[in-house]
């Protein structure tokens, strides 16, 4: 059985790629939580506009 060769530096290259992933992650998350949040307010302000008439 041969022995696979790793080149050098590629464990840094993944740990490189998981931690762009991670923030890209987090950017969705942050960004999809204030849209949310932007929605309920919005919704909110309908209700109260609505029940002002």
């Amino acid at each position: 059985m041969s022995r696979q060769v790793i080149p050098p530096g590629a464990g840094a290259v993944g740990v490189a790629a998981a931690v762009g992933t991670a923030i890209g992650v987090a950017i969705v998350a942050v960004l999809t939580l204030r849209a949310m949040a932007e929605w309920d307010a919005r919704q909110a302000r309908e209700r109260a506009h609505r029940s002002d008439k």
